[in-house]
């Protein structure tokens, strides 16, 4: 490697373990394994990028890893997942209260303490460069993996001992710091997402008493005859659960399959209008809650169910009614859950003036703007956390991390956004439910 800094040194990963230990975990199959056994078998899934997840429940008995001759982990082993995903993820085995021991398709780097921080060679393996070399020397098919022998053939940068214990100082700071303002980010996204469901609770804010659904609207369901044949070229859409597509918004227009004219007739297909408002009546697709609003006339599949509005009742303002509703709660609870006619004729609605329903429809719209505006502006600033984190590992393994500009600078810059959410929305406070105010950061 050139343009090594004073002092630093290139090694090979296993020159680097020489006085320690550089292997993979055991082989252990299903009959080996026993649920009272006294020590834990540890899986892909315990190790993250730079944390130990503690997710597996695996077990044995000692007696039976030491037939197997297995290796017992230690506090400080540095794990290497060698199989997806991400391949050659890392983290440092924080000890168990029981002896434990890993999979084969994790390798076990136990670095001699006296020329290797654990910790600094764990953020090296998940530095961006290290991966990319991981990366390019994986094999396999439908399996994709790295050997052990490929990994210890890899070269890195080794700074004197000092010097990597105070790389793994600044690093940490930094990613606290990065832990913290996500942990906000999180917390906002929460409110968002409880804002966006209050918004919804608008529709119930009437004075007028409520009246079944069945006065109002019609409930309809779909159908899909054995002899039905897709036709390309046909003028009706055929819909079906999967068309109820997040990335049109709350219009439901495109299909997939359209049938003729005719044969609609022929099969006496009930082809619903435009205003229609669509969701789901069986199977696992109910606890998606989706709900649409049909833009053009079509009809559907035996999966969905409808409610057509009467001319008193405003197409969106049924749809955001609707949003208040758990369909999850009206199915029957079978094996494959169904909504019938009855358990929606059961719901009652309040129907506003349609002067009252178009206002509350353009005030939910404009929170609900308001809300996903905010919404994106988070999902931004994670995406720049995650990219920032990068920076750092790579900054940190090329001796630029104490001398570039200070990364919490850099992260107070990439939240800036984010914080002007909340200036916006404290300039005009939404009136809401509860008076619940829009907040995007804590």
């Amino acid at each position: 490697m050139n343009g090594l800094l004073p002092g630093w040194s290139e090694k090979a990963l296993s020159q680097l373990m020489d006085g320690g230990l550089f292997t993979d975990g055991d082989w252990v199959e299903t009959k080996d394994q026993n649920d009272d056994g006294d020590v834990r078998l540890t899986q892909l899934a315990d190790v993250g990028e730079g944390r130990w997840r503690d997710r597996s429940n695996r077990r044995l008995t000692r007696e039976s890893a030491t037939n197997l001759g297995c290796t017992f982990l230690q506090v400080g082993d540095v794990l290497v997942a060698r199989m997806p995903d991400p391949l050659g993820r890392a983290c440092v085995f924080p000890g168990d209260l029981r002896p434990a021991i890993t999979v084969v398709d994790v390798c076990i780097l136990r670095p001699p303490r006296d020329s290797v921080d654990p910790k600094w060679l764990m953020w090296f393996i998940n530095s961006p460069p290290m991966r990319a070399k991981i990366e390019a020397l994986q094999s396999g098919t439908t399996r994709k993996r790295i050997s052990r022998k490929n990994l210890a053939s890899l070269t890195i940068p080794v700074p004197p001992s000092d010097e990597q214990r105070r790389i793994v100082e600044a690093i940490e700071e930094q990613f606290s710091r990065l832990d913290a303002a996500e942990a906000s980010l999180v917390g906002a996204q929460t409110k968002l997402y409880a804002l966006r469901r209050r918004c919804f609770e608008l529709t119930k804010q009437t004075v007028e008493p409520p009246q079944p659904i069945t006065d109002v609207a019609h409930i309809v369901s779909g159908q899909t005859p054995k002899s039905l044949v897709v036709d390309s070229a046909g003028q009706v859409p055929f819909f079906k659960v999967g068309d109820m597509n997040f990335a049109d918004g709350y219009a439901m227009k495109r299909a997939r399959a359209y049938v003729s004219r005719d044969m609609a007739h022929r099969l006496k297909l009930h082809i619903w209008p435009p205003g229609t408002v669509i969701f789901p009546k069986r199977g696992g697709a109910i606890a998606t809650n989706k709900k649409r609003v049909l833009v053009t006339s079509g009809t559907f599949d035996l999966n969905t169910m409808g409610l057509v509005p009467q001319q008193c009742l405003d197409s969106k303002f049924l749809l955001f009614w609707l949003e208040t509703i758990d369909l999850a709660t009206l199915s029957d609870g079978s094996n494959v859950p169904q909504i019938n006619h009855g358990d929606i004729a059961e719901l009652m609605i309040s129907v506003p003036s349609m002067d009252d329903q178009i206002r509350i429809v353009a005030e939910i719209d404009r929170l609900l703007t308001m809300a996903d505006q905010a919404l994106l502006r988070v999902r931004r600033a994670a995406q720049l956390s995650e990219r920032l984190r990068r920076a750092i590992l790579e900054d940190a393994f090329f001796g630029r991390l104490m001398t570039k500009e200070r990364p919490d600078e850099r992260v107070s810059r990439a939240f800036l956004d984010t914080g002007r959410c909340q200036t916006a929305a404290e300039r005009r406070k939404p009136s809401l439910p509860g008076n619940a105010e829009l907040e995007v950061v804590n």
